[in-house]
């Protein structure tokens, strides 16, 4: 009889799925399979999968008739965009494995734009009023994510209204007569950029005032302004052409109490970066500004502020602040290849012949840094050792040579090693990771050989072959090939009654080779052989 000796198994499941969050529920999002070694009821037929984690608020379910898992609960990408969920496989006898799943949530256009309360619902023109004058702001927001949530807006009802299709600024378009008209109604339709596209209306009434009353005017149409880049919350927006600063001319109480609003910015993003004092018009930054005002990726930003009666009839215009980011060393340099500057280097190893000369280029470094400002990104290189070596390294260009008066020899010292660091001109200066650079010195044949001989006491003329005469030790500082060393008899009376052993790398016996030319009466009792020694 089969035992229940083996978990069951979900196999082939995607570590990842997606699901609109349109989707209906009992939607299948996956298939599931199992596989279980034991029969019987301990096989997959009496296999039970169960949700074990990630799905607290009951989003999804398994059926465990189809072997699916399917939608629950109505999903909203707004409130979550993924879950992790852990699957659970347990068996009649209770063995079980677990199997994570991530479900992603598409985003659908299910959220239709919502008109924010400071859209204007009633205005207040004079008839006087020219054209182009800004009546009010109708502006909706959108839920949804990406092109689902930008939103923009139409304008019906009347042929003395125009709308800015993207600001939802609603200005004057036809001049306006108090004796014809003393009110009407527009409808505001805001509509976003989905598929299909989904709108609100919003309606807005218009009093036309038997008044000679003027909408706020700004001292300015666009003002500049300076900011250092990642500031802390709080920090103000230096103006650098006036104060933002809007006159009425209507008099009394009107004129002297306008109320300033930040509208939009240029990216749209980055309004969550900026605030603005509703009575000063002095622009701060949020907390969020630290993370969203980076130099390395903006220059600059534009800030749309508007200036609003605070009694009727409400009027309102707009200008523009361009705020010019400013560099700040917020970067160190880092080590880049020389010909592949998006690669980083950790090290630099080089060679040089000991007999090169002062000046004598041994490799080229480069750091780059990227903060924007000349003086910020400015790199200067320098050598960071406690020990002196026998190199430079040229501070602007990055070349390391030999130093002046320096000399290199092989024979005393193979390598070399330092490090090298890269400075910023920031202020206060900023400085890399040292870069270790080693420098193998490369021998050169610049020793000559040098021989100790030996001499036997004395031989007999007639000696036999193979008799010692002499032994010569020949040594050479040099390396490699240039250290090798050899001899040879250069006499050939001498060779051929001499012969010359190499008995290992540095040592040579000199011994007969035919006694019979070693004659005393003819030789005398002295004998020169000339041996030449040299490297290889």
């Amino acid at each position: 009889l089969d035992i229940n000796d083996a978990a069951p198994s979900i196999v082939d499941l995607p570590s990842q799925v997606a699901v609109s969050e349109a989707e209906s529920v009992g939607t299948a999002i996956v298939n599931i399979s199992l596989a279980d070694k034991d029969l019987g009821m301990f096989g997959v037929n009496g296999v039970l999968i169960t949700i074990a984690s990630g799905n607290d608020q009951g989003h999804f379910a398994v059926n465990n008739i189809n072997r699916t898992l399917d939608v629950a609960a109505r999903l909203d990408f707004e409130q979550t965009k993924a879950y992790n969920l852990t699957l659970v496989a347990t068996d009649l006898g209770g063995l079980n494995t677990s199997t994570p799943i991530v479900v992603q949530v598409l985003d659908v256009n299910d959220n239709s734009p919502v008109f924010i309360p400071e859209s204007t619902a009633t205005a207040r023109i004079a008839e006087s009023a020219s054209v182009g004058q800004v009546v009010g702001l109708a502006v909706a927001t959108d839920a949804d994510s990406g092109d689902n949530a930008v939103v923009s807006y139409t304008l019906r009802g009347s042929d003395k209204l125009a709308i800015n299709a993207s600001t939802g600024t609603i200005t004057l378009v036809q001049p306006l007569n108090f004796e014809n008209t003393t009110n009407f109604a527009v409808v505001v339709t805001g509509t976003d950029s989905g598929t299909p596209p989904l709108s609100t209306t919003f309606a807005v009434q218009v009093l036309v005032l038997d008044a000679n009353d003027f909408a706020p005017v700004f001292t300015q149409q666009t003002y500049t302004a300076t900011l250092a880049e990642s500031p802390v919350s709080g920090t103000r927006v230096t103006m650098t052409n006036g104060s933002i600063f809007a006159t009425d001319a209507d008099g009394g109480a009107d004129a002297q109490a306008l109320q300033y609003s930040l509208v939009r910015t240029v990216p749209p993003q980055l309004k969550q970066a900026f605030q603005l004092d509703p009575v000063t018009a002095v622009i701060t930054t949020t907390p969020a500004a630290s993370l969203l005002l980076d130099r390395e990726v903006l220059e600059t930003v534009v800030v749309v502020v508007a200036a609003n009666n605070t009694e009727e009839p409400f009027l309102a215009s707009t200008a523009n602040v361009v705020v010019s980011l400013l560099d700040v060393n917020d970067n160190a340099p880092v080590w880049v290849d020389l010909n592949d500057p998006l690669r980083l280097v950790t090290s630099i190893n080089a060679s040089v012949l000991e007999s090169a000369s002062s000046g004598t280029l041994i490799a080229t470094v480069l750091a780059t840094d990227d903060d924007i400002d000349a003086s910020n990104s400015q790199v200067a290189y320098a050598i960071a050792t406690s020990m002196p070596v026998p190199f430079v390294v040229d501070a602007t260009l990055g070349l390391i040579t030999i130093a002046p008066a320096a000399a290199l020899d092989y024979e005393m010292q193979t390598t070399y090693s330092f490090n090298l660091t890269a400075t910023d001109g920031g202020s206060p200066p900023r400085k890399s990771a040292t870069l270790p650079v080693t420098v193998k010195v490369v021998d050169v044949n610049d020793n000559v050989p040098f021989v100790s001989v030996r001499v036997a006491a004395s031989i007999a003329e007639g000696s036999a072959r193979g008799t010692l005469v002499a032994t010569l030790e020949v040594t050479d500082a040099d390396s490699d090939n240039n250290g090798e060393v050899e001899a040879l008899i250069t006499s050939s009376a001498m060779r051929a009654a001499m012969q010359l052993l190499q008995t290992s790398t540095s040592m040579f016996e000199l011994r007969v080779k035919n006694g019979a030319l070693l004659d005393y009466e003819e030789m005398g009792s002295r004998i020169v052989v000339p041996i030449l020694v040299k490297d290889k």
